[in-house]
């Protein structure tokens, strides 16, 4: 499987430049002896997640130049298609992750460069826990456990309850007087308030 780096110039049809300089590179980790100086625009502010390593590597300097691109957008890639998409569409995507290997990468802010902290999260498939990332965060999510959460999000968002009160797992009374089973969802509410997987459930519903 092939490097996030390597995939994106790949469907980026962009053909990596050798440098001079022998190193790590800071981004993927990766050895190379063609890399060039560690050097970011004032717009890639990532300075923790770029401390380590010598060099970026030949792979990596493209996506610098891409950054814009890349985190003001979702979008999955694989070893046959780099996709791109919105908001609504996120949670479709969840749902139906392709068998072969991929990275998925997630926004709620579409500002920060949170897409370099999965340079190395690559997916086998969709059995098992799934990595992706959210802006700095990682989740690892259960596709079983995260169908149930959506369940839930889509049954309390037709009863027009807001997701903060979704997210701190608080309902006020005008809310609560609307459930069918109030001790029960208040229950569910109070288990899963704070799991950063409810709050990923929450966001991508409408």
């Amino acid at each position: 499987m092939k490097t996030l780096s390597e995939l994106i110039c790949k469907h980026k049809e962009i053909k990596p430049e050798p440098g001079e300089l022998t190193g790590v590179c800071c981004l993927c980790g990766k050895q190379t002896e063609h890399g060039y100086k560690k050097k970011f625009g004032a717009n890639f502010t990532a300075g923790p997640e770029v401390s380590s390593g010598t060099v970026i590597c030949e792979h990596c300097k493209p996506l610098i130049g891409l950054s814009n691109e890349l985190r003001r957008s979702m979008w999955i890639i694989t070893e046959s298609k780099f996709r791109k998409f919105k908001k609504d569409e996120a949670k479709d995507v969840l749902l139906n992750l392709p068998d072969e290997p991929f990275y998925l990468y997630l926004t709620n802010t579409w500002q920060k460069v949170g897409w370099i902290k999965m340079l190395n999260r690559v997916n086998n498939g969709k059995d098992g826990l799934i990595c992706c990332c959210v802006d700095y965060d990682t989740y690892f999510v259960d596709l079983e456990v995260v169908k149930e959460l959506f369940k839930l999000v889509e049954e309390l968002r037709e009863l027009k309850i807001p997701k903060t009160e979704l997210e701190s797992g608080e309902l006020s009374m005008h809310y609560y007087r609307k459930l069918e089973h109030p001790r029960k969802t208040a229950k569910q509410l109070k288990k899963y308030a704070g799991n950063p997987v409810w709050k990923l459930a929450v966001y991508l519903n409408k």
